[in-house]
């Protein structure tokens, strides 16, 4: 499959579980951005997670991000409940600009889900001639909003089993079912990757698998 019809693909996965154009197309671009770079774990590998965001309600398909200007150099994108890629798409040039100006810009995204690869950004900045890092949260560390007790699941076996996985990633569902529980923080696609890159003689992080 080449990159375009793989394009494609995403795309028109996304449209048919509740994504709008322009949202399919930002989040199909990312994903695809990621499989030329040969980073697959960030390509098709997670069409699931967006199809399945949508149909569950949790995120908005069809989410418009509006971009406000709270500083002279920063910007802050509140993403309506949408997947990260659209609003960067549209935050990208007016940062620029901000960064131009002032010397240098910080920009702000809240109220959107982020599951993409977060170099394209970066190197988008760096072709534009500016020097730029990105970070995310991450849940394992930063308590949801109104969150109040963790909830640990011990698995036992080994993680290269399909059986073991496939257990752990239904676990995962069925806690997520929950309205009392935010995410399930599954490690189940990290081993994923892992006995991917394992199959395939990949590097994570610099370790020959």
């Amino acid at each position: 499959m080449s990159l375009e019809e793989a394009h494609a693909l995403a795309t028109k996965c996304l449209l048919l579980n509740g994504c709008d154009e322009a949202n399919a197309r930002a989040a199909a671009d990312r994903m695809i951005q990621a499989e030329g770079d040969l980073c697959h774990s960030h390509g098709l590998f997670r069409l699931p997670w967006y199809a399945a965001g949508v149909k569950s309600g949790r995120a908005n398909g069809k989410a418009k991000p509006r971009l406000e200007q709270l500083a002279p150099a920063v910007i802050r994108v509140d993403g309506d409940g949408g997947f990260a890629p659209l609003g960067q798409a549209i935050a990208h040039q007016p940062l620029v600009d901000c960064a131009r100006e002032n010397g240098i810009a910080a920009l702000a995204f809240v109220n959107m889900f982020h599951v993409a690869a977060m170099w394209p950004e970066v190197e988008k900045l760096a072709l534009d001639g500016l020097c730029a890092f990105a970070c995310t949260p991450s849940y394992p560390y930063v308590a949801p909003a109104g969150g109040t007790k963790p909830v640990f699941v011990l698995f036992k076996g080994d993680m290269q089993s399909p059986d073991v996985l496939k257990t752990m990633r239904e676990t995962a569902k069925y806690m997520e079912q929950s309205p009392d529980i935010f995410t399930s923080m599954s490690v189940a696609d990290l081993i994923a990757e892992i006995n991917f890159a394992s199959g395939n003689k990949r590097s994570i992080n610099g370790i020959i698998m």
